[in-house]
């Protein structure tokens, strides 16, 4: 910015792609509601296709990616390699709840996005 010829820097605050959630928050995110008392597992499978949701979600209503990492299509639906690749040792069993998750890493809007296309699509994948 140029004042009477005086030109000084300007930042502007960008979101940075090390602030957006990775494909992992939005997993673990989802593994937290599961409730493993009324049988609400959540397999590889399952996870995949609720992650892949969540990115639709986003860039649909919120006109934005929840994260970075790349979706390919696989025979048996949509998978992010790296997530996949994480959570394969569960082969098709239920995923455990993680111990640990930092709720402050999720904005309000991902949160309550997150919390619908879980409750929407919970049983029906």
């Amino acid at each position: 910015m140029c004042v009477h010829g005086n030109c000084l820097p300007i930042q502007i605050q960008l979101n940075p792609i090390t602030d957006m959630l990775t494909c992992h928050d939005v997993a673990r995110y989802f593994l937290t509601l599961m409730s493993e008392e009324n049988g609400d597992l959540i397999s590889n499978l399952k996870l995949q296709k609720l992650v892949y949701y969540a990115q639709g979600s986003s860039l649909a209503l919120l006109k934005r990616p929840l994260f970075p990492e790349p979706i390919e299509a696989w025979l048996h639906g949509p998978v992010v390699p790296v997530l996949y690749d994480e959570y394969k040792k569960y082969d098709s069993g239920p995923i455990p709840r993680p111990q640990e998750v930092n709720l402050e890493r999720y904005d309000e809007e991902s949160q309550a996005l997150l919390n619908d296309v879980y409750s929407d699509y919970k049983v029906n994948i």
